[in-house]
């Protein structure tokens, strides 16, 4: 949520409670208790700001207020993807899907918590699923905002993992539906992000530059921390790749302004200082916030660039090491273009990458007869007696896409059925004691 003015914004707020508890107004007070734990937990506070999110649920489900239900859950999933809280934030975000079903409202409601959905699958790293939850959530038709942000975090994932053409063509149709690279309500950032991480995927460091600059350049960037250091890592790589482009003290200058009340706000603010010292020590405490976070994609570009400085150091061991590390986590994400620069520099260098990356999953009976982690879930599912309608409505998939998993999973097992299956799992250590 984009507030131009955050302090005005909490001054009616508390007025607006102040009355509607004086008046016994339940909806008015609902509302300003979401609009308060926003503005709070924006600023650093989200465990302050959890039980007024559940007081307004428990309001809203009183006097049967639906819309006040569903803003409540889209703010509480919103809000913890903000720091870093990835697991809640989809189990938030899955009650808001079930919650705008139950109510009818799942065309014109849902997708926004669907959105909450991808961005947390995003930053686990989660990128299959994610695309199957676009791909359901599109399937509803849902409003131009909706479906433009949709487009948009497809194409995020598309980028990742090395369809840039993909990935072009969907921010495109995504700006056709809004008239232009509109800022997103749930993420007012997002269109210049993408496009600036597009630039630098085909190497455009000149047109980078400019959108960083153009994105930087606002005067309420410290407002918007949240969406402005993941801009402001791209801007720092840029100024790493090319200074007579993006001056590294302006960048600097500009990120001295902008708070840090998240951890991921932390990391990213690690990872600018990275980028622009090129020091061993810096690296490490960038790897060392994302590592924490659980945040894979942004942890494997950390370990690269760490190699990197650890072999301008040096200490080629513990270049090796950090290298080995940081291909094994982009060789599962699928992302294949951060694989491909960790493995130049591997090859540059003479540093063997040859590593069992299975030695860690060796133990994980799944992975031994070669369930994907989606099609373990699904399994799980499978077992406790749950058809495909269920599992997809469980995890936010189609029925289609859930019967094609079941299928795989079937085949992978050697059996002919789901009676079988759930039998087989339970021989095979495949579900939790």
């Amino acid at each position: 949520m984009n507030v131009p003015d955050p302090d005005a914004a909490r001054d009616a707020a508390e007025q607006a409670l102040a009355a509607a508890r004086d008046t016994g107004d339940d909806p008015a007070e609902a509302g300003a208790l979401i609009t308060l734990a926003t503005l709070d937990a924006r600023v650093g506070d989200l465990d302050g700001q959890l039980p007024r999110l559940a007081r307004a649920r428990a309001i809203a489900e009183s006097i049967g207020a639906d819309q006040l239900r569903l803003r409540a859950l889209e703010r509480e999933s919103h809000l913890l993807h903000g720091y870093g809280r990835l697991h809640d934030a989809e189990r938030v975000a899955l009650a808001g899907i079930a919650a705008a079903a139950e109510a009818g409202l799942a065309r014109s409601a849902g997708p926004a918590h669907a959105i909450n959905l991808v961005a947390a699958l995003i930053s686990a790293g989660r990128f299959d699923e994610a695309i199957e939850s676009v791909e359901h959530a599109l399937d509803l038709v849902p409003p131009h905002n909706d479906h433009a942000h949709l487009l948009a975090q497809r194409a995020e994932i598309a980028i990742h993992r090395g369809g840039l053409g993909l990935a072009a063509q969907l921010l495109d149709h995504a700006a056709e539906l809004l008239g232009g690279d509109t800022a997103l309500c749930q993420e007012p950032l997002l269109f210049p992000r993408l496009r600036l991480r597009l630039h630098l995927a085909r190497g455009r460091l000149r047109e980078a530059a400019d959108v960083a600059a153009r994105a930087l350049a606002g005067d309420r960037i410290a407002e918007t921390s949240r969406f402005t250091w993941p801009l402001l890592v791209l801007g720092a790589r840029v100024a790493a790749a090319a200074p007579d482009l993006a001056p590294a003290a302006a960048l600097r200058a500009v990120a001295a302004t902008v708070p840090t009340p998240t951890p991921p706000q932390a990391a990213a603010a690690a990872t600018v200082t990275a980028h622009l010292d090129d020091t061993p020590q810096a690296w490490a405490r960038a790897v060392a916030a994302w590592d924490e976070l659980a945040h894979p994609l942004e942890l494997a570009e950390a370990l690269h660039g760490h190699g990197g400085a650890l072999l301008a150091s040096g200490d080629r061991p513990a270049a090796a090491e950090a290298l080995r590390r940081a291909a094994e986590i982009a060789a599962g994400l699928g992302a294949a273009p951060l694989h491909a620069q960790i493995a130049d520099l591997a090859r540059r260098a003479r540093l063997p990458l040859d590593r069992a990356a299975a030695a860690a999953q060796a133990d994980d009976p799944a992975t031994r007869i070669g369930l994907t982690p989606r099609e373990a879930e699904v399994l799980r599912l499978v077992a406790a007696g749950l058809g495909n309608a269920d599992i997809g409505e469980r995890l936010f998939i189609s029925p289609k896409t859930a019967s094609v998993h079941v299928s795989n999973i079937l085949g992978k097992l050697g059996v002919a059925n789901r009676v079988e299956a759930a039998a087989a799992a339970h021989r095979l250590g495949l579900l939790p004691v």
